[in-house]
């Protein structure tokens, strides 16, 4: 079976090998020197009672309840996940009791018990939820009894993008319902534009005075705010404070039965973050036609129009014409050849990694990144962004593991300095991860199974099918 997909402005560099697939409310693709596609399905119906597969929490005393803040995020691509992550680490700063809850796991009956919550939800396509917030979406509209979320406090971090018509529509929903159902906004209402600089977006929002209103809510108004505290902190992070965020260590191996045979029963298949889950959640097709549509292309320039076909025989997908398709690229061998030579891993390249919970998991069970066993060469092709520069968070992570003093204060200068920062990602500049380490991490001495978990994941790039499912039946 074979569908075409016209993916526009990529790369013509796809060789008719491995595709990955799965199922989404579209087909959701995704590509690697091939073209990688994953398709999830939008679950049915309302959920009630635990998620599937969890384990009920223990209940809390009313006193803890009124004092615990609950972060939710609906996530695509991991932005809103990763800010969800932000936030809780500003809690724990100011001493406040958080947990993130990925919206796939949502529960109705637990939910309306909370007290104070922070949604953190994207916007996907043309207004609609992300995958994981299909199901919280149609509660919200559909099944939500009047008065539920009546003594809950809230506030809403929106994200979104201009170009598309319904920009930020979660946003305006949650903040819309949750104050139908009896919820009380305690902080404006957050507005992320991935147009534009979504990232500052989301640092204003978090430090015009989330903390001190979150601080207000917990407290009754009757506790004294945290101190004031900026989303990069005056000191970076030591390498201590990088490892004990860590849930894993990652070992090498010369051959993969070696790999397997280091298995550690409290690491879990399935990803822990939503670009992971999307790594680990694909089943296997080719790629088995790929042509250059434009009779002169420029790569360069980003002008090409590439049509591929790929063969889902046995796979059991289906499309309709409009679905999504997300292309995941691969980093170059020779960008991969680089990185290896500055890590010191050039040599193990070829071997295979295992997994093992770190000293420092907060669960008792952890989840792999991506499949295992694979190589080191394929993590750094596959599942790394080595080609965009990271966000501040990670570049704050790598400037505790320098050694030049004088690279270590002029990068933390940056750090500080969110215009310049800015500036270097301005199309002017646009600085890649390889020229910002040459210039900035030149001293750099950490660990590759350090690298591996801090770095930026691979994200997919969205585009339409614009082929049609009626012309192609057998599809």
């Amino acid at each position: 079976k074979l569908f075409a997909i016209r993916l526009l402005g990529m790369v013509d560099k796809m060789d008719k090998t491995v595709v990955k697939l799965g199922l989404a409310a579209a087909v959701t693709t995704a590509a690697c020197v091939a073209a990688a596609v994953l398709l999830r399905s939008r679950g049915k119906g309302p959920v009630k009672g635990k998620a599937p597969g969890k384990v009920a929490a223990a209940p809390l005393s009313a006193e803890e309840e009124a004092k615990k803040v609950y972060i939710y995020f609906g996530s695509q691509t991991g932005t809103a996940e990763q800010f969800s992550s932000d936030i809780k680490d500003d809690c724990d700063a100011a001493g406040i009791a958080a947990e993130i809850i990925d919206l796939e796991e949502f529960d109705e009956e637990r939910f309306c018990t909370h007290k104070n919550v922070i949604m953190v939800v994207a916007t996907y396509g043309e207004g609609e939820p992300t995958d994981n917030a299909v199901q919280f979406s149609r509660w919200l509209k559909e099944d939500a009894e009047q008065g539920c979320l009546a003594g809950m406090k809230f506030t809403v971090m929106g994200l979104g993008n201009t170009q598309y018509a319904l920009f930020n529509a979660m946003g305006v929903l949650c903040e819309e319902k949750f104050q139908a159902l009896g919820a009380e906004i305690f902080y404006p209402r957050g507005v992320g534009n991935d147009a534009e600089d979504i990232e500052q977006d989301f640092q204003d929002w978090r430090d015009g005075g989330l903390m001190e209103k979150l601080q207000a809510a917990v407290s009754g108004n009757n506790g004294a705010p945290p101190p004031r505290k900026s989303s990069i902190s005056a000191e970076v992070p030591t390498p201590d404070d990088v490892l004990k965020k860590l849930s894993l260590e990652i070992s090498l191996h010369p051959t993969e039965k070696e790999a397997r045979m280091a298995v550690d029963a409290s690491v879990h298949d399935g990803g822990a973050s939503t670009l992971e889950k999307f790594f680990c959640s694909a089943t296997r097709a080719k790629v088995a036609k790929v042509y250059q549509l434009r009779q002169q292309a420029n790569l360069p320039q980003g002008l090409s129009t590439v049509h591929v076909d790929l063969d889902c025989t046995g796979t059991g997908l289906t499309y309709q014409t409009a679905d999504n398709a997300n292309i995941l690229p691969e980093n170059p061998p020779e960008l991969v050849q680089w990185f290896a030579e500055k890590l010191g891993v050039v040599e193990q390249l070829g071997s295979y990694m295992s997994f093992k919970k770190g000293p420092h998991a907060s669960s008792i069970v952890v989840k792999k990144p991506w499949r295992a066993p694979c190589t080191l060469e394929e993590a750094l092709r596959r599942y790394l962004d080595l080609s965009l520069l990271p966000p501040k968070r990670t570049l704050a992570d790598l400037c505790a593991f320098l050694t030049s003093e004088n690279e270590h204060s002029t990068l933390l200068a940056l750090l500080r300095d969110d215009a310049a920062l800015k500036a270097l990602r301005a199309p002017e500049f646009a600085l890649s991860f390889r020229e910002f380490w040459d210039i900035f991490l030149s001293s750099i001495k950490i660990d590759v199974s350090v690298f591996l978990q801090i770095c930026l994941r691979q994200t997919a790039r969205p585009y339409t099918i614009s082929s049609s499912a009626q012309e192609h039946p057998s599809v």
